[in-house]
């Protein structure tokens, strides 16, 4: 499917990451730095150590598990839950000690460094600089994208970001947090300067393009509320003339349609331990039927709650992934909702039928297209109220959800709209119909001001504490300079 391998030497003091091929790492032995960074070759090596971190061996921080961004971003936004024992996560009570919101942390945090790290080796290198640019950009980018998704969960962090501290570790250098104008200085400068470097497209599928890194550098301005910024770069994703909308909507998800125009950014999968996509496993129950009659395992975990399940119209395709009724393996007929589940089964992601056990090749989509064009509307209706083109906007990316769109009850008229107030909340609907299960939640309820609401409807400990995460408890040991997030 994708043929992604290589060898995987990891980046400790004199021991780094290299590869034979492409994105998927496999452990090969380990080289002295001082023989490395002198090719092209290394260099490419280098850099897919990097997209390792997105992974980690298929459990984390940007896949499904356990700690991973994805449910850090979904707790307590009504659109999803879990059938498992995590109590204190679903009701807001999140402690400093627990996996569930130190994990992304643990993670994170020394990915920075290698980056950095690898960076800094890559400066010193006496390669020729064209050779060299266009890896510096996607490692800056990454270290971009973590040092973004750290903040937005955790406040600005005490980060390894300059070259001589990685190359040169001081065990005493035991640093304060930065200020919040700090970190949105580094993080858009950052992005800025890689997508400068990178190209649209990239010769080998799932690295970062300008496209991923611009962005990653439109959700920093949106995070911000930065309306005339994020016009901009939404306006140059868009000018790009690369991404397009994929006319059916369960296939931007599915095995065997990698690499399709919509998506902007993925984590890269395969159908092997280690490699997959492991999403079906927390949603199926174990009788659930393989549609290609492979073996999988089911966890039971992973749902989306009635409530929001009824907010769908009936009519709507994106609720076609969503599974309220299925039959056995055994035969028998399982209806959920009568059977009193607490949700419907939010398979976005279609069974790879050449999955096993947990791992699919489904490659995990962290940004896509679609977001892009709802973002312009809403930036539109938050300079100018509502227009025909934000109208047209949602319209563009609805219109493949419903038979016969053009002219029917399901297109969106602007008369329908007296107020600002009135479309943002219509744009906040959209948003959870179209990327439901897909990690955006949390950040739309928090720019559009209703997370502490609809968190208190849906966690019986929720306050303002809960807009950001805890810090884990052996960060602060490890730092006793580092001081703990508000209400903590």
């Amino acid at each position: 499917m994708k043929n992604l391998y290589m060898y995987l030497l990891l980046v400790l003091t004199s021991v780094l990451l290299a590869c034979e091929k492409d994105l998927n790492p496999e452990l090969s032995g380990s080289i002295n730095t001082e023989n490395f960074y002198k090719t092209g070759q290394d260099f490419n090596a280098a850099t897919t150590a990097i997209y390792h971190e997105l992974r980690l061996g298929g459990w984390a921080p940007y896949l499904f598990s356990d700690g991973s961004s994805l449910v850090m971003d979904e707790v307590a936004t009504g659109e999803w839950t879990t059938k498992w024992g995590w109590t204190n996560f679903l009701n807001g009570n999140w402690v400093i000690g627990e996996a569930m919101s130190a994990g992304f942390y643990g993670w994170l945090n020394p990915a920075v460094t290698r980056c950095t790290y690898t960076l800094a080796k890559m400066e010193q290198s006496s390669l020729a600089p064209e050779i060299k640019k266009g890896y510096i950009a996607q490692v800056r980018a990454l270290r971009a994208f973590f040092v973004y998704d750290l903040t937005r969960l955790y406040g600005p962090l005490p980060l390894i970001t300059e070259g001589e501290r990685a190359l040169n570790p001081d065990p005493d250098y035991k640093p304060a947090r930065p200020s919040q104008g700090e970190v949105d200085q580094f993080i858009k400068t950052e992005l800025r300067s890689a997508a400068d470097d990178l190209p649209v497209e990239q010769a080998e599928y799932g690295r970062v393009t300008k496209g991923a890194a611009l962005h990653y550098l439109l959700k920093f301005y949106m995070y911000k509320k930065d309306w005339q910024n994020a016009l901009q770069v939404a306006n140059e994703i868009i000018g790009l003339n690369y991404y397009r909308l994929e006319p059916n909507y369960r296939d931007i998800f599915s095995a065997q349609n990698e690499k399709n125009r919509e998506l902007i950014f993925v984590v890269v999968g395969e159908p092997r331990e280690e490699y997959g996509n492991h999403t079906y496993v927390n949603i199926i129950p174990g009788d659930y039927p393989s549609p290609s009659g492979n073996s999988l395992d089911g966890w039971n975990g992973h749902r989306m709650p009635w409530a929001f399940y009824d907010t769908f119209d009936p009519q709507d395709k994106r609720r076609q992934s969503l599974i309220v009724q299925y039959t056995s393996r055994s035969g028998s007929q399982i209806n959920l909702r009568t059977s009193g589940d607490i949700g419907a089964l939010p398979l976005k992601y279609p069974i790879d039928p050449q999955a096993f056990g947990i791992w699919s090749g489904n490659d995990k989509v962290l940004d896509r297209y679609a977001e892009v064009i709802l973002f312009k509307a809403e930036i539109l209706n938050e300079l100018n109220g509502p227009t025909q083109e934000s109208i047209n906007l949602i319209n563009d990316v609805r219109r493949r959800c419903f038979d016969n769109y053009n002219g029917s009850s399901h297109e969106l008229k602007l008369s329908s709209f007296a107020n600002k107030e009135a479309l943002r909340d219509r744009i906040l609907q959209e948003r959870g119909w179209e990327f439901w299960y897909e990690g955006k939640r949390r950040d739309d309820l928090i720019r559009m001001g209703k997370y502490l609401e609809t968190g208190r409807q849906n966690a019986t400990s929720f306050s303002e504490k809960n807009l950001l995460f805890p810090i884990p408890q052996w960060a602060l040991i490890e730092n006793y300079n580092l001081t703990q997030n508000p209400g903590y």
